[in-house]
C-alpha cells in the first residue's frame, strides 16, 4: 500500500511540476469556474484564516486573501509554489503534501481544495489532516470534476483512451463520482454536516488549442509516435466541436461535485 501511495503522490508531483509553466494559460480556464464555486459559497470574509490546498500559481489564494482573509496556499509542486510566489510576493506558499499538513492544530478558520481530492494519494489521512488543523466549527470545501460529465477535459480523454493505453498511478477517488461515497468519508474522518452534491459549471475556451496543449502536458505525450498523436489530436477536435460557437470559440457545461463538511 505504501508503494502505492508514493507512486501516486511521486506522478502528481512530477506531472504538475512539469506543467506548472503552462496551467496559467493552458490549464487554469478548465477549472476556473469551479474555484469560483468556493468564492461564491465558501463566506470567506475578513479577518478569516484560509489554507488553499492545491493552490497551483496561487490566483484562488490571492482571490481569498483580496476579501481580506490570511491566505496561505501549498501545493504538491514545488515548481507550482515558485510560480505562485513570483505571482504574489506577500502571500505565504510552502510545498507540502495534504497528507502532512505543515501547520498547528486549530490554526485555520476554512480550509478549501478545487480540483485536489480526486488526485490524493491518500484521502483519508488529507481529510484527518484537514480536520486537524480546523478550528472548532471550521469549514472544509472542496471541488472536483464529475469526469463522466465534464466534457471539456472529457473531450481530450476519449480521444485518448481511444488511440493509446497508458496506465498511470491514480488516487483511489480519481474516477469516484458518488456523492455518498465522499460523505462517507468526511464522516468517518470525524466532520459533521458533510454535504457533497452535483453542480453544473461552464467552461469557456477562447481556442481548442489551449486545451491541447495542457492536455499534452498532463499526459506528457510528446514522446508518442506522431501519429499517434495526430490521431488523438485529431479526435479531440472531433469529440469537442458540438460545443464549438460561431466564432470558434468553445463552451463546455462541466459538471463538478462541491463538497462541504464541519469540524
Amino acid at each position: 500500500m505504501a508503494d502505492s501511495i508514493d507512486a501516486i503522490t511521486n506522478h502528481e508531483r512530477e506531472t504538475w511540476d512539469r506543467c506548472a509553466e503552462i496551467f496559467e494559460d493552458n490549464l487554469a480556464p478548465l477549472t476556473r469556474q469551479g474555484y469560483q464555486l468556493i468564492l461564491d459559497t465558501g463566506r470567506i470574509a475578513s479577518g478569516m484564516r484560509v489554507l488553499d490546498i492545491g493552490c497551483g500559481p496561487g490566483n484562488f489564494t490571492a482571490a481569498y486573501a483580496g476579501l481580506g482573509a490570511d491566505a496561505v496556499g501549498i501545493d504538491l509542486a514545488p515548481q507550482m509554489v515558485r510560480v505562485a510566489t513570483e505571482h504574489y510576493p506577500d502571500i505565504e506558499f510552502r510545498a507540502a503534501k495534504a497528507e502532512e499538513l505543515p501547520f498547528d492544530d486549530e490554526s485555520f478558520d476554512v480550509v478549501v481544495a478545487g480540483y485536489v481530492v480526486h488526485h490524493l494519494a491518500s484521502p483519508e489521512d488529507a481529510f484527518g489532516e484537514v480536520r486537524r488543523v480546523l478550528k472548532p466549527g471550521g469549514r472544509f470545501i472542496f471541488v472536483i470534476p464529475v469526469q463522466e460529465s465534464q466534457s471539456s477535459f472529457g473531450a481530450f480523454i476519449s480521444a485518448l483512451t481511444e488511440h493509446h493505453t497508458r496506465e498511470v498511478p491514480g488516487g483511489p477517488l480519481l474516477l469516484e463520482t458518488d456523492s455518498s461515497v465522499h460523505e462517507r468519508m468526511l464522516a468517518e474522518s470525524g466532520f459533521s454536516e458533510c454535504q457533497v452534491e452535483q453542480r453544473e459549471v461552464t467552461c469557456h475556451l477562447q481556442s481548442l488549442d489551449l486545451l491541447i496543449k495542457g492536455c499534452w502536458e498532463i499526459a506528457k505525450l510528446s514522446d508518442l509516435p506522431r501519429e499517434i498523436q495526430a490521431k488523438i489530436e485529431a479526435s479531440t477536435r472531433q469529440n469537442a466541436e458540438p460545443y464549438r460557437n460561431d466564432d470558434g470559440t468553445y463552451t463546455f457545461p462541466d459538471g463538478v461535485l462541491l463538497g462541504m463538511a464541519v469540524k
